[in-house]
């Protein structure tokens, strides 16, 4: 059965040093755990995606960390707390700047310091080899070397988090595919293990399945079969959840219409860059889960003042608030 992978304290520790997070010289000051076992509700995940924080005062566009860090302080005030967090990419604003994930390192200590555990996966403005120094605990965790791939257990399913970054170069210097591709190694792993996967399992990237950019189809493939066709072959798949596209957005993805092979796919608003604006909350149970979408605004290409926005955004944000995705799978 796959291992538990998530953000321990000493992983934490870890990557918030390497990232100049403020960490104590001595050991924790405060409690790494201020909430007993009985404040968290292990059924509840909650996802959230294209987090774009900046932490360069030489560049533009920094309403992102504001936003983020109003999310986390709400999501602190729930009782209980959800017991993990999911972070589906993009987490650096732009090139996977050093300084965007230590400005990021901030308020996502603030959720491992109430001791909700993290996860997070690579979007195509992250960096593996950036990634990799801010965060080296969850980089060595990886199950395919050379790629952040996680897999996250609950008490009802597992999460499996993909690497799906098509990388140009390894630093802040050079900008990535927008599409994804999977490495090569990692399509290896998934063609081994989804298949035989013993658990309800969610498969989770950055990237959507298919993928139409500036006149470019992509699609995600595995060992040179598309992975939709794939993951409507395993099992226990419960879906499929992706960022990238920074909005709310249930769908289907029919994978093979003879056998009518299909799955439901959803796709997480961003945290505070531009379009839906919020984050998702996820309760599972045996057989389903059901994902609410908690939506805070909405805009493009940044916040404006309420004369200069859009008539109808707001009705968007009023439509898609409270939302929900119904999951469904098979017993094991």
């Amino acid at each position: 059965m796959p291992a538990r992978l998530a953000c321990s304290r000493r992983t934490f520790l870890a990557g918030a040093a390497a990232t100049g997070a403020a960490v104590p010289a001595r050991g924790w000051s405060l409690p790494f755990f201020t909430k007993s076992a009985a404040d968290f509700d292990d059924h509840l995940t909650l996802l959230v995606s294209d987090l774009h924080i900046n932490g360069r005062a030489d560049k533009p566009q920094h309403h992102q960390g504001p936003r983020f860090a109003k999310l986390v302080a709400e999501i602190l005030k729930m009782d209980p707390l959800p017991r993990r967090c999911l972070v589906l990419g993009d987490i650096a604003w732009d090139r996977g700047d050093p300084q965007d994930y230590a400005a990021s390192a901030v308020p996502l200590k603030q959720l491992a310091d109430a001791g909700i555990e993290l996860a997070l996966a690579l979007g195509n403005h992250d960096h593996r080899q950036t990634f990799s120094a801010a965060w080296p605990g969850l980089a060595a965790q990886s199950r395919v070397p050379g790629c952040q791939v996680s897999v996250v257990q609950t008490p009802d399913c597992d999460f499996l988090l993909m690497d799906s970054l098509s990388e140009v170069g390894v630093d802040e210097k050079s900008y990535n595919h927008v599409y994804g591709e999977l490495p090569q190694a990692e399509q290896e792993w998934l063609a081994a293990e989804l298949p035989k996967w013993p658990r309800p399992v969610f498969v989770c990237a950055h990237h959507p399945l298919t993928e139409t950019f500036q006149g470019r189809f992509t699609q995600l493939e595995v060992c040179g079969r598309p992975l939709k066709n794939l993951l409507a072959d395993v099992p226990c798949l419960a879906g499929y959840i992706q960022g990238h596209d920074h909005r709310w957005l249930r769908s289907f993805e029919l994978a093979d219409w003879k056998r009518r092979k299909l799955f439901q796919n959803l796709t997480l608003p961003s945290t505070g860059h531009w379009g839906d604006i919020g984050y998702v909350l996820l309760r599972s149970a045996p057989g389903e889960a059901v994902a609410e979408l908690h939506q805070d605004d909405f805009y493009f290409p940044r916040e404006m003042p309420p004369a200069q926005r859009g008539a109808d955004w707001s009705a968007m944000v009023a439509a898609n608030q409270g939302a929900k995705c119904h999951f469904v799978w098979k017993q094991t």
